[in-house]
């Protein structure tokens, strides 16, 4: 008799599939967001460039 016990490999794919699922969706949804940071930073440092640094005397 087979024990019906264990996890056959069948449910390991689903869960593995759900986790994938999971994690794309959380990259697209953070990865907006990260977009809108980085586009809003870069606007910040191109309105305020460095001040240019003197020579180095060596």
């Amino acid at each position: 008799m087979r024990s019906e016990s264990g996890v056959t490999a069948v449910e390991y794919t689903f869960i593995i599939a759900l986790i994938a699922i999971v994690i794309i969706a959380m990259v697209c949804l953070v990865g907006e967001e990260l977009s809108e940071v980085f586009q809003q930073n870069f606007i910040v440092v191109d309105q305020h460039p460095p001040e240019p640094r003197p020579p180095e005397v060596p």
